[in-house]
């Protein structure tokens, strides 16, 4: 299967913490499959699966404010 290494993959995002990688496997998951069904360069695969951790990032940020805004 072309995500067995997914784990290994989320796992390569530095800043991506267990409960963000638990939260965005999924979506992580799929940009995976799709990228790779599309036969983009491992580097774009690279470079979306890096917007997907910001993006966990950011939004966890927001969530743990007191009213939800930055």
């Amino acid at each position: 299967d072309s995500l067995a290494d997914l784990d290994e993959l989320i796992a390569d995002e530095a800043r991506c913490s267990i409960e963000l990688h638990q939260r965005y496997k999924p979506a992580l998951a799929e940009v995976v499959r799709v990228v790779r069904l599309k036969n983009y360069a491992m580097r774009t695969e690279k470079t979306y699966r890096a917007w997907v951790a910001r993006f966990s990032i950011f939004t966890s940020r927001r969530m743990s404010t007191p009213s939800g805004h930055l």
